[in-house]
C-alpha cells in the first residue's frame, strides 16, 4: 500500500503491531513480546541484520536477536542509563541518545555503538540529549530541551550549536525530509521549526496546528505527520500548512512510523 501510517499512542513495552490508521478499520491485534525489562520503552530501532535495539527510561539499551523473545542489556560503555532515543544512520551506524538524571549521578549523552566489540563511545559530552537524527554516515543532529539543534558534519568529532534560533526551547523530535533534506524540529509548546540546509535559515512552521506540543515527526515525498497531544496533524506542502485527519479520538499521539512500503 502506498500510504499506509502507523501510531504509537505509548510505549510501555516493546509493541510490533501499531494502530493502522490507513485504513483505520485494518487495525490488528496487540502483541506484546517478553521484555526488555528496563521500564517505558522510549524508542527502537531494527538494523539490517534484524537485531531490535530498544531504548528505555531506567535501563539503557536492550537487544534482541531472536524477534524479541529474548533480550539483553547493551550498556558497556555508557555513564547512564536514561535513553531517550535511537538513530540508525543509512549505512547503519547506531546512536543512542541519554538524558542527565538524578542530580547528573546517571550522566547524559550522545554515544555511537561499535558492533565490533557490543559496546558504546560518548560523541557529545552534553547532559540532556531529547532526540538524535544522523542523515548520512557524517552528518548527526542532535536535539536538545533548551540548548538548541547540535550538528556534526565529521560522524562526531566536532560540534557546533546551529544559530540560537532554538535557544530556550524544549526541542523534542527531529526528522529529515527526503527530497530537500531539511530538517524538521517539533517542539514542547513552540510548534514546528524548519532548518533549509542550504540557505542556514530557519523558519516556523504553524499554520493550522491547534496543538503546538509535538512529540514526533514522520516525513515522506508527498506528507510530513506531527503527532501532537491533540492528535495527529498532517502537512501535503512540506508544512507550510496543517490539517486533522479524522481519524477518532486520538489524544496524545507519542511515535509514528510507515509501513516499509510507503
Amino acid at each position: 500500500m502506498g500510504q499506509d501510517l502507523k501510531v504509537i499512542k505509548q510505549l510501555t513495552s516493546i509493541l510490533f503491531l501499531f494502530f493502522a490508521l490507513v485504513p483505520l478499520t485494518a487495525q490488528t491485534d496487540w502483541q506484546q513480546t517478553n521484555g526488555p525489562q528496563g521500564g517505558s520503552v522510549r524508542d527502537m530501532v531494527v538494523d539490517k541484520s534484524g537485531h531490535i535495539f530498544a531504548a528505555t527510561a531506567a535501563g539503557g539499551v536492550f537487544r534482541s536477536t531472536d524477534g524479541g523473545a529474548t533480550w539483553n542489556d547493551e550498556n558497556k560503555g555508557m555513564d547512564g542509563f536514561v535513553t531517550t532515543s535511537l538513530a540508525l544512520s543509512p549505512g547503519g551506524k547506531l546512536y543512542a541518545g541519554l538524558f542527565g538524571a538524578i542530580n547528573r549521578i546517571y550522566p547524559g549523552g550522545l554515544y555511537e555503538w561499535n558492533p565490533a566489540n557490543s559496546s558504546w563511545s560518548k560523541i557529545l559530552n552534553y547532559e540532556f540529549i531529547n532526540d538524535v537524527l544522523a542523515t548520512s554516515e557524517t552528518d548527526i543532529y542532535a536535539a536538545t530541551p533548551s540548548t538548541g539543534l547540535y550538528f556534526s558534519e565529521d560522524g562526531g568529532s566536532e560540534w557546533n550549536l546551529i544559530g540560537d534560533t532554538l535557544l530556550n526551547i524544549d526541542s523534542r523530535t527531529l526528522a529529515v525530509h527526503p527530497v530537500s533534506g531539511n530538517i524538521y524540529v517539533g517542539t514542547f509548546a513552540k510548534g514546528i521549526y524548519i532548518y533549509d540546509v542550504k540557505t542556514k535559515e530557519w523558519s516556523i512552521a504553524n499554520n493550522g496546528l491547534g496543538n503546538l506540543f509535538i512529540n514526533s515527526l514522520i516525513i515522506s515525498e508527498s506528507y510530513v505527520y506531527a503527532g501532537t497531544n491533540g492528535g495527529v496533524y498532517r502537512s501535503d506542502d512540506n508544512g507550510a500548512n496543517w490539517t486533522q485527519p479524522d481519524l477518532g479520538t486520538l489524544k496524545a499521539v507519542n511515535g509514528l512510523a510507515f509501513t516499509p512500503d510507503r
